[in-house]
């Protein structure tokens, strides 16, 4: 099944590059281009993509705003961030504001694409980096807050999604079928009292329910 993909970025070369590599990739659309958040959101509405892919720094304002509005219409709507940004406070203002999904720029059109390929799939993609800073901020849970007990095999497949593993793989490696492994994500997001994957590693880091090293 395609889905369709709208592009805001002001890096006309960032742009070309995602446009040359999208062209490859049968299920992907491109359904437009922006390079402002006001220009986006017209063509978000215009066009009704399943995944957007935005930067941060917009010359109108910036992603987050994009990313609030275009979620706030649409929370079933994929956003991927792509930014020059590596920096702790960017990661988490982009995840609190709705992106499911985090890449540097200097991956590269192809890995920014395999990126759009695999958030449509149902992963969270994240820069290696990104994800270890993501855990060393908040593998210690805060002791005002009682965090909520997971079952073993919740916290497996919890886990699992922060690697980065889709339904169907999670499936394959624990020997269990995908509706199985959806009865899994439901029962994780209702404890956590979240709606999506990177709002659950989000709220995993924060109470310390996942560790460094995986245990």
């Amino acid at each position: 099944m395609s889905f369709g993909v709208v592009l805001v970025d002001d890096d006309v070369c960032l742009l070309k590059g995602l446009e040359l590599a999208i062209d490859k990739y049968a299920r992907i659309e491109l359904r437009g281009t922006a390079s402002g958040c006001e220009e986006g959101m017209a063509l978000i509405r215009r066009v009704n993509p399943d995944v957007i892919v935005v930067d941060i720094d917009l010359k109108d304002g910036d992603g987050y705003e994009l990313i609030r509005a275009a979620r706030k219409e649409n929370p079933l709507l994929e956003c991927l961030v792509v930014t020059s940004h590596e920096e702790d406070t960017y990661v988490f203002k982009a995840l609190e504001a709705g992106a499911t999904g985090y890449k540097l720029k200097s991956a590269g059109p192809v890995a920014i694409v395999e990126a759009m390929m695999e958030l449509w799939e149902g992963g969270a993609p994240l820069c290696p980096d990104i994800a270890r800073m993501i855990l060393r901020r908040f593998h210690k849970p805060i002791a005002d807050d009682a965090p909520p007990q997971l079952g073993t095999k919740e916290k497996e497949v919890l886990e699992l999604m922060f690697k980065g593993f889709s339904r169907k793989e999670l499936a394959a490696i624990l020997n269990v079928s995908t509706n199985t492994i959806g009865t899994h994500v439901k029962r994780i997001y209702t404890k956590l009292d979240v709606s999506s994957r990177s709002e659950a590693i989000y709220e995993a880091t924060r109470l310390g329910l996942i560790s460094l090293d995986g245990h």
